[in-house]
């Protein structure tokens, strides 16, 4: 086994070195068509002013981990395993009740709402660690979470808002005062309605409305936009040389235990014992050390390793 993580990761090593060369050559080359494309699309993404999507589906899975949650929405290889930290707001569309992340089951439907900058990993499933609101969903009553202008119509053209006295609006920072009409225009919300009328566009008054003020939290968390793009592409980056160890252990069949004082997984499944410490270039596999280039991360209460350990775990 030992003469099998050598050779592997030598060779891995090596591959990564050539890629990282052809990268270089061909940089200018990628950046030259993203220009392109983009000078394509400019008045497109002009037309689109929403920055949030929604990603829906059944809960198959709930896993408590560390101090958050790990709620896998679809299959394991289409779905998306969502991370989820405790003071997520989410809304139970029935009841327009706040929930705990706790309260959310297996067989729960979901209406994931996320800003469209919020970076995802290639794995399967995906895995994506920040969410702006987590929406159960409900047979009776209906949700569009998008842009309203000013006269209250969403981007698609197919729904008007009439907010009157006892519409129920609130912002995603929480704050206490009373809001009206004028709050919600050219902004992001999340809707929740019943019925509506049969023009074009349909009209409501809707019970629910969360103002979603996305492009200000850079500014109130005290970042500049390049700090924030610099921070999404650092967690993008991850992606490419490295897979959870939570997702490894589904996989693979490994036993998981953690220490958090030391704050090392160790990774079991036979006569094979893998630890991994965080921010440690040093695996241990029976008592063998590895160093390998890409150290072990903790991110967003996300333990991640090489992807040449989890090959060589593979084998």
């Amino acid at each position: 086994m030992n003469k099998k993580w050598m050779s592997f990761l030598l060779v891995g090593i090596v591959s990564l070195q050539s890629v990282t060369a052809m990268a270089s050559t061909t940089t200018t080359q990628n950046e030259a068509s993203v220009v392109m494309e983009q000078e394509a699309d400019t008045v497109e993404t002009v037309e689109q002013a929403s920055n949030v999507c929604v990603k829906s589906g059944e809960v198959s899975e709930v896993n408590k981990v560390e101090d958050a949650y790990e709620i896998l929405v679809g299959s394991k290889i289409e779905g998306t395993r969502f991370i989820v930290k405790p003071n997520t707001q989410v809304i139970n569309v029935e009841t327009l009740q706040f929930m705990d992340v706790s309260e959310i089951k297996v067989g729960m439907k979901l209406e994931v709402v996320l800003n469209k900058n919020t970076p995802m990993t290639m794995s399967l499933p995906a895995i994506c660690t920040e969410q702006v609101a987590i929406l159960v969903s409900s047979e009776k009553k209906q949700v569009e979470v998008g842009y309203f202008n000013e006269e209250l119509i969403n981007e698609a053209n197919t729904l008007k808002l009439n907010i009157e006295k006892d519409t129920m609006i609130q912002n995603d920072k929480g704050e206490r005062r009373i809001f009206d009409a004028e709050d919600i225009k050219n902004k992001d919300a999340i809707v929740i309605y019943t019925t509506t009328t049969r023009s074009i566009p349909a009209q409501t008054t809707p019970e629910f409305v969360m103002i979603l003020d996305l492009q200000n939290e850079a500014t109130q968390e005290g970042q500049t936009t390049e700090e924030v793009k610099s921070e999404a592409e650092a967690k993008t980056a991850v992606v490419d040389a490295y897979q959870s160890v939570r997702e490894v252990a589904d996989t693979l069949g490994y036993e998981v235990k953690w220490d958090n004082e030391t704050k090392t997984a160790t990774l079991t499944k036979e006569d094979q014992v893998l630890q991994v410490t965080v921010g440690e270039k040093q695996y241990i596999c029976n008592e063998q050390v590895y160093t390998i280039e890409e150290a072990a991360k903790l991110q967003e209460n996300t333990l991640y390793i090489s992807k040449m350990v989890v090959a060589a775990l593979a084998e």
